[in-house]
């Protein structure tokens, strides 16, 4: 969730489309198992496959911007 909102409100980082769409599988799973914080448990999990699925991919789907000028 963190990361999320961090690219959300930074003004050097965006997101892509990719990358919102993916949190926003790992958050609709998540609440389908009644917000099961032991998902990280079982790697076979729809929910905990959308989280390493999103988690991993930070790193080609979120991207450097310039802040805009005040």
């Amino acid at each position: 969730m963190n990361t999320h909102a961090t690219v959300i409100a930074s003004n050097y980082k965006t997101g892509s489309d990719r990358f919102y769409t993916l949190f926003a599988e790992f958050v609709r799973l998540f609440e389908q198992s009644d917000y099961d914080e032991g998902f990280l448990d079982e790697h076979t999990r729809d929910v905990t496959l959308a989280y390493w699925e999103f988690l991993n991919c930070i790193e080609r789907e979120v991207t450097g911007v310039e802040a805009a000028q005040p």
